[in-house]
């Protein structure tokens, strides 16, 4: 078949004469004298009912030939001519038939077909027909791009373990299961469990100094996993030391007045916990993880707490980090829908690398562990992740944890991982202008590269990147977006107030935190990310070449723009959604002066009020002595 046959619009009408049992056709009038039947058209139309015709085409009909293979087409005369799902996705075929009244015929094609006679509708063809179709339909070339079609979509099945047909005996199936569960236990026992709800109820009601180190240590996890904090805290002090945990940015005492004896004792388990040698914790630092199976959601979930210790005056101090619950959708972060809308046009581009940025606790892991969620969805690309170490577990995508004082070094790392045909890689953070270097030059190559970077907006971003000496081209062309955030307490909706003196005039009424029991009289409740982002759309680009324009001033120019929403003004938007407050967006943005400002403003209005109360009362007291 040639291409001008494929792209040919006539098509031969087939069409049920009245009073007649089988289509006739007119080969003088269909196709025309001068032209042999092996050149007539591959576009066909059947009339199965008087008015109503359906178009075929050869092409679509070879492809549809793996349904009825060549041997079954040849004795029973037929042609699968279309294909389409009924209910319950059931297959239904409309085959052509020579011999449509032929019990034997049909019966075989259901059979070759596999389904049931009720899925299958026949339909009447002539024999010369049939026969032109079969020629060009299994011929030898075609029937080769229907065997590779059919390779092809096999390959693209998803087959689970354990689906296929079992060879082994009882005896054979249960020894080979018998090893793989020990298999699975040798592996699993790097890791701690800490599911037991039991446990947990039965020590934490239980007196600390009947527990041994282990299992305060366990109960320790186990809350701190438990309570959704950040971080955790096990300060040495003499005669006592302490634990506390971070919640919502904020310190509280989990565990206080313990003897330090103990506290010595668990930050020996803790380093014995993770690996680490405990007597080298008196002269160095150490950085290490601390494997946890913990629960997450009603679900088992590993975790890696990220474990640093550094020597102090009396015993080495302790921070565990964690990320039990990441937010895995990105409309829930906090961003405005304008920028969602930039942050998608920007991680669904084949390359280039997107940044965030912000200070330590600013929710950079988390908004990132956002994106890559929406990047597995699909479960089309090749994603590995170098992390130092890698704070959230996928199973959807490569990752690679490095380790402190190991040969396998971040250099390593990545150029192990441009050989292993990645479509995105994630890079923990950027901490060097060698390692910014490397991870644009992957993004000039066709990686879309995701990563971190401390810095506080997006121009102080762009600035350092300027101070790296980075070619302006390279970045330029590199970068697909820079994302700075910082994370803000919301109110507590049960106890929020009307904020009757807010620093400046709103369009309608914003809130202020008061505090109850349900928030445990701090007046917020979780946290939201604010975000000022830039997409670097071609006019971006061209600020960013030009080697006169700062970064303040390729800033001002996205915001007069309005490619740039500054972060005050989200958070402006925000105060006005009652999501939070002034005071909480001064505290975050360091704005000090307005916060000064405002505190003055509420300090001199409570003096008014006094001294208007007072005259009031001098007044009132000169009258009753006068009456008197």
């Amino acid at each position: 078949m040639s291409s001008e046959e494929l792209k040919d619009e006539i098509f031969i009408d087939l069409t049920d004469e009245a009073g007649s049992t089988s289509p006739s056709m007119n080969r003088d009038e269909r196709v025309g004298l001068d032209e042999p039947w092996t050149q007539a058209p591959v576009n066909f139309c059947l009339a199965h009912e008087p008015g109503h015709e359906q178009k075929y085409s050869i092409s679509d009909l070879q492809k549809l030939s793996e349904y009825l293979n060549r041997e079954s087409s040849s004795r029973y005369r037929a042609i699968v001519l279309n294909v389409w799902s009924g209910p319950f996705d059931a297959a239904h075929y409309e085959v052509g038939l020579v011999q449509i009244r032929n019990g034997d015929h049909r019966n075989g094609v259901v059979h070759a077909l596999r389904v049931s006679p009720f899925n299958v509708k026949f339909v009447q063809l002539e024999e010369a027909f049939f026969e032109y179709l079969y020629s060009h339909i299994y011929d030898e070339r075609a029937q080769t791009a229907v065997l590779e079609h059919q390779q092809k979509k096999q390959s693209q099945k998803t087959k689970n373990w354990g689906e296929g047909k079992s060879f082994f005996t009882a005896e054979e199936a249960y020894a080979t299961h018998a090893a793989s569960e020990a298999d699975l236990a040798d592996q699993s026992e790097e890791w701690i469990d800490l599911t037991d709800r039991e446990e947990y109820e039965r020590n934490i009601r239980r007196n600390e100094a009947e527990l041994t180190t282990q299992e305060f240590i366990r109960l320790i996890l186990m809350e701190f996993l438990r309570s959704g904090s950040s971080d955790m805290h096990i300060e040495a002090g003499q005669p006592t030391g302490r634990i506390r945990f971070r919640y919502d940015s904020e310190m509280f005492v989990r565990w206080d007045n313990i003897p330090f004896v103990k506290i010595k004792q668990l930050c020996m388990g803790m380093a014995e916990t993770s690996g680490k040698d405990a007597t080298q914790m008196k002269f160095k630092d150490i950085d290490s993880t601390v494997k946890v199976r913990a629960l997450r959601d009603g679900r088992t979930a590993e975790v890696e707490l990220r474990f640093v210790s550094q020597p102090t005056l009396y015993a080495p101090s302790i921070v565990l980090r964690s990320q039990l619950k990441p937010i895995r959708d990105i409309n829930q972060v906090g961003f405005l829908p304008r920028q969602i809308a930039d942050l998608r046009a920007a991680y669904t581009q084949k390359r280039g690398i997107l940044i965030v940025t912000g200070a330590t606790g600013s929710g950079k892991t988390n908004t990132l562990e956002s994106i890559y969620a929406a990047l597995e969805e699909t479960d089309s690309y090749k994603i590995i992740e170098i992390g130092e170490p890698v704070e959230i577990r996928s199973p959807y995508r490569t990752q690679m944890s490095l380790r402190p004082n190991t040969p396998f070094t971040w250099w390593d790392a990545f150029y192990s991982c441009l050989r292993a045909d990645p479509d995105i890689i994630g890079i923990g953070e950027l901490r060097s202008s060698e390692h910014a270097s490397v991870a644009i030059n992957a993004a000039l190559t066709g990686h879309l590269v995701l990563s971190t970077f401390h810095a506080a907006s997006v121009e102080d971003t762009l600035s350092r990147m300027f101070q790296l000496g980075l070619p302006r081209e390279n970045l330029s062309t590199g970068l697909n977006l820079i994302l700075a955030q910082a994370l803000i307490k919301k109110l507590c909706e049960r106890c929020r107030i009307v904020d009757p003196h807010p620093s400046e005039m709103y369009e309608r009424e914003v809130y202020k935190s008061v505090g109850c029991p349900d928030c445990f009289n701090k007046g917020t409740r979780g946290r939201t990310a604010m975000a000022e982002l830039l997409y670097f759309n071609d006019e971006v680009k061209e600020w960013v070449e030009n080697r006169s324009l700062t970064a303040r001033d390729v800033v001002q120019k996205a915001v007069r723009a309005g490619y740039l929403i500054p972060m005050k003004e989200v958070a402006r938007e925000k105060v006005l959604a009652g999501i939070t407050s002034e005071m909480e967006v001064a505290a975050v943005l360091g704005l000090v002066e307005s916060k000064r400002q405002f505190s003055n403003r509420e300090f001199e209005q409570a003096a008014i009020d006094e001294n208007s109360h007072s005259l009031q009362d001098a007044i009132e007291r000169h009258e009753a002595m006068g009456k008197g």
